[in-house]
């Protein structure tokens, strides 16, 4: 309706990307708070070898061992977008993800040469994520103003009554708009892993396993009371609403103002329409996992592990017909699987009481199917660690690490709820010994992402054919902190 109906999918556009993505979770390693305490763990052998290193878990003293693990996790994006029509230009947007609840229970039994272990982890997670705005909505209703003066004849409604009357109503003078906005998103991954280990000899140790993960996606959000703000006319109006007080200006009786402007507003209301969401998705995969452990000297060990691509098809759920005008389908399924990965570590013992880790992370990115977006992807993305830990007495213990990561993404790929960085991670903590059957770990992890700006078209009106230098800064940073209990039910300590 005189060309408005662009306007629809346009503000649609922010629940496609807050939620088609949300699903696209790597397998985290930060599956205790060993790892928080001092990243590196490739080539563990203490009970988080369950995870990290699985074919040192034979390293463990015999018998039976538990650790029980939480991890306290905030994540702020900042998005910072420059486009010409916004209120305030540049605009910074901002999305926390949090939660206080991450757990991970690690258990493994070794009797000889053979050691069983399981794992109830959270595979992959982004928390809660909240937003109460968004680059594209905002740019989308943005657009409102400088579409309603292209659409609508105001100017030559000033022009005629002030040639009429003396006086300049400034109809055209709109000089805001605002919105309710809210976008509410949680993804999670929940596995349950099993593994069995064999000690070939003094050299190797093999280890099979595999984990069944699930994927929940769920998300919620609105769009709705788009108004503009005209000072000489009283304050906020909805679009359509203000076009069709402009109309009613006795000053217009007998032109042909007054219809051109309510069919101008008929399509405002009709394209400016609230816009819901309210969507659940949900699948599940195996992951296979080998791992290879080689201990050429007491001093030395060296932790090789691989995990195959999780192949997981999500079914989409739609909640009281909220499918946010049809972006969404009730029953559509779509892949996102979680990325292999193969890593490799490296433990050398300095002395007694100095221990230095190495690790190296490699994700097989481009062989998983993101439902069209991993063509996007320009490369795997790596990991490259290194850890310390100091021995200050029988009891007591202080670590620390650093990490650097380097995703390797388009900037096509880069979504406003969904973007990748590099960043460094740096990393404190310690441990202490109750006894030769009860540890307590804590960490605390933080990590630094470096910013990324890059050109995104806006298609004004949401017409393609007129699109709209739009430039985006991506940021972010994330804080860990991470507790463990570890309990060694048997008479030997490790």
């Amino acid at each position: 309706m005189l060309a408005l109906l662009a306007l629809a999918p346009l503000s649609q556009a922010p629940f496609s990307q807050a939620v088609g993505q949300t699903a696209n979770l790597y397998t985290i390693p930060n599956q205790s708070a060993h790892f928080i305490r001092m990243p590196s763990r490739e080539s563990s052998t203490e009970i988080d070898a369950v995870f990290h290193n699985p074919a040192g878990v034979v390293e463990l003293s015999e018998g039976f061992h538990l650790s029980l693990n939480n991890q306290m996790l905030r994540q702020e994006s900042r998005i910072s977008s420059n486009y010409q029509y916004l209120n305030q230009v540049p605009t910074e947007y901002k999305g926390v993800a949090s939660s206080l609840v991450f757990p991970s229970i690690l258990g493994a039994y070794r009797k000889g040469s053979m050691a069983y272990s399981f794992g109830l982890m959270m595979v992959g997670g982004t928390g809660g994520a909240e937003y109460t705005n968004l680059p594209e909505a905002d740019a989308g209703i943005a657009d409102v103003i400088p579409l309603v003066r292209q659409l609508a004849p105001l100017s030559q409604v000033d022009a005629l009554i002030q040639g009429s009357t003396g006086i300049n109503p400034n109809y055209s003078n709109l000089t805001d708009y605002r919105f309710d906005f809210q976008s509410a998103g949680l993804g999670f991954s929940p596995g349950i892993q099993v593994g069995a280990s064999y000690q070939a000899s003094k050299l190797f140790a093999v280890a099979f396993g595999v984990r069944f993960v699930q994927q929940f996606v769920f998300a919620t959000s609105t769009l709705e009371n788009t108004e503009v703000y005209s000072e000489e006319h009283g304050g906020w109006y909805s679009p359509s609403d203000y076009l069709n007080y402009v109309g009613q200006d006795p000053n217009l009786a007998g032109t042909v103002y007054p219809v051109v402007l309510g069919a101008v507003a008929q399509g405002l209301e009709e394209d400016l329409a609230p816009v819901a969401l309210d969507m659940a998705q949900y699948g599940f995969g195996l992951t296979p996992i080998v791992g290879l452990a080689i201990r050429p000297s007491t001093q030395v060990n060296v932790g090789l592990r691989y995990e195959h691509n999780t192949a997981v098809t999500m079914k989409t759920s739609i909640r009281d017909d909220k499918d946010a005008g049809g972006r969404f389908t009730d029953g559509e399924e779509i892949r996102a699987d979680i990325p292999g990965f193969a890593t490799i570590g490296v433990h050398y013992l300095i002395g007694p009481k100095l221990h230095t880790r190495f690790g190296f992370r490699y994700m097989l990115d481009k062989n998983a199917d993101w439902n069209g977006r991993d063509s996007l992807i320009e490369g795997n993305y790596y990991e490259v660690s290194m850890a310390g830990q100091y021995d200050l007495s029988d009891r007591w213990l202080v670590s620390g690490g650093y990490t650097y990561n380097r995703p390797r993404v388009s900037t096509a790929f880069q979504s406003e709820t969904d973007f990748r960085l590099p960043g460094h991670t740096a990393a404190i903590g310690g441990a202490y010994d109750f006894n030769d059957k009860l540890r307590v770990n804590l960490g605390f992890m933080y990590t630094y992402f470096i910013s990324e700006t890059g050109n995104y078209p806006h298609a004004f009106g949401g017409n393609e054919n007129n699109n709209l230098n739009n430039e985006l800064t991506f940021n972010k940073n994330a804080l860990i902190v991470g507790m463990g209990l570890d309990m060694r039910l048997n008479g030997g300590s490790n």
